[in-house]
């Protein structure tokens, strides 16, 4: 069964969907976690960068 407050949240994501509510729709939320993801890689990459030079 599913949890009436995932049926909550599906729903009130739905109504930001077709702008009956004000929010971030479903498409800017996942561009953004994929924005997130890209910089943390950045950030690591860099880490690892600047401790390898600094051996």
């Amino acid at each position: 069964m599913i949890n009436d407050q995932t049926i909550y949240v599906w729903r009130r994501q739905h109504l930001i969907d077709t702008g009956q509510l004000p929010g971030m729709n479903s498409s800017d939320l996942c561009e953004l976690a994929a924005a997130r993801k890209h910089i943390a890689e950045l950030s690591r990459a860099r880490i690892v960068t600047t401790s390898t030079l600094t051996r």
